[in-house]
């Protein structure tokens, strides 16, 4: 059987999700323009959706999205649904929404009314509505602006489940705004633009909000603005390490002078590890603790017939992971 793209194993809770796709062919695609524009239809699916971005990277040939997935409301009222609607569509479609309305209130027809409301309903705090809407929206102006057909993504995009712990989202996180600096495009992720944290670093609320949700302990009370200076305190004592990294031009304000923490021996562990390509990261069922991972493996089994396979759970290498596993897919020997 073939599993969900996004394996959720309950709908009665939030669940983070660590989201890729990568272009057919690994195509490098993705120029300033792509860019801009992907990250624009981002935002307005997160605001109709109700999917919450954390953080993100956008590439020249694939994206990472750090989502929460909130719990969906019993009821979504009316008026909500056509405010929301206003973020992905335009007013002259919307236009024509309300008159497809009038006609069918017009004949007291109640029933298609209902299924009119429900259909925007059920594309909500839905991952994959979520990203299903977001790549084939970026397909349709791609391809309009260059005069061609077809796919433009290489599979069904990837997701892993991720325990709602800060020892896992920080490092997720970390991996995902710290891809510009692995490819070489830039020594420091605050002068990549299509990154959450150049977008935090330069005052955008919704990416300082982002961040701020991956930190769970120690930040009462903090400013939005102080929990993404001391998230960049990590970023940037791995970019101090770097050394392949190039000068891009650089469309950002400086993070801050606040003085530098110390780096302890754990940090550098960790952050030398964040520098490289971790597959952990972007593999598998599910990452976080040992017993995570376990309530995991037990809950998918009970959803979804595993029959001919089951999961394993497996630590994640390195000083910087310890404690942390990843949940896969295996199928007993034959």
């Amino acid at each position: 059987m073939r599993l969900a793209r996004c394996v959720q194993v309950s709908k009665d809770c939030v669940q983070t999700f660590h989201v890729m796709s990568r272009v057919v062919d690994k195509r490098a695609i993705f120029g300033e323009d792509e860019k801009d524009c992907f990250v624009g239809l981002l935002r307005a699916l997160e605001a109709f959706s109700g999917v919450e971005v954390v953080t993100f990277c956008v590439m020249s040939n694939h994206f990472h999205l750090l989502v929460n997935v909130p719990v969906r409301p019993e009821h979504l009222p009316e008026d909500e649904v056509w405010r929301r609607m206003g973020f992905i569509y335009s007013e002259s479609r919307m236009n024509q929404f309300r008159r497809d309305i009038a006609r069918l209130e017009a004949q007291n027809n109640k029933s298609d009314i209902e299924e009119f409301y429900d259909s925007f309903r059920r594309r909500m705090y839905d991952l994959s509505s979520f990203v299903k809407d977001l790549k084939q929206r970026f397909t349709m102006w791609y391809n309009v602006r260059n005069h061609r057909k077809g796919t433009l993504w290489e599979e069904r995009f990837k997701s892993l489940l991720l325990e709602r712990s800060e020892g896992t989202l920080l490092r997720v996180a970390a991996y995902i705004d710290l891809n510009p600096v692995r490819g070489g495009l830039v020594e420091d992720p605050s002068a990549y633009p299509w990154c959450g944290f150049y977008a935090a670093v330069n005052g955008d609320m919704r990416a300082s909000a982002g961040i701020s949700k991956v930190f769970r302990h120690g930040t009462s009370g903090q400013s939005a603005n102080a929990i993404v200076s001391s998230y960049g305190r990590i970023l940037k004592s791995k970019v101090v390490q770097s050394s392949g990294g190039k000068n891009a031009h650089c469309r950002s304000k400086n993070p801050g002078n606040e003085e530098e923490q110390p780096i302890t021996p754990d940090d550098q562990c960790f952050r030398e590890a964040l520098g490289n390509e971790i597959r952990h990261m972007s593999s598998g069922l599910a990452l976080g603790s040992r017993s995570f991972i376990q309530d995991f493996s037990r809950a998918l089994k009970m959803r979804f017939d595993l029959s001919d396979c089951g999961t394993g759970e497996y630590p994640v290498p390195g000083e910087a992971f310890r404690g942390i596993y990843t949940a896969v897919r295996v199928r007993p020997e034959r």
